[in-house]
């Protein structure tokens, strides 16, 4: 079993193709944003994540998403 870690919550602004995302990452408490995006992970989460513009269904916000690093064109604060 692993221990738990605490992270604290990075906001970032994921622009993707056609969408940009604003939700919180997670990172080890010494990890600055560029460290957290650099992990092996194919995937980055993102919690309490905002929709610009919201997805063709209506929806403008999830509590999480999982976002493929292949598709990400740009990362900001």
């Amino acid at each position: 079993m692993h221990p738990l870690r605490r992270k604290k919550p990075l906001q970032a602004t994921i622009n993707l193709p056609h969408i940009v995302l604003t939700g919180n990452m997670h990172s080890e408490m010494w990890e600055e944003m560029q460290d957290a995006l650099n992990h092996t992970d194919q995937f980055i989460p993102l919690t309490d994540v905002d929709f610009d513009p919201p997805l063709e269904s209506g929806i403008d916000r999830l509590s999480f998403v999982a976002i493929n690093k292949d598709h990400i064109i740009y990362v900001g604060k």
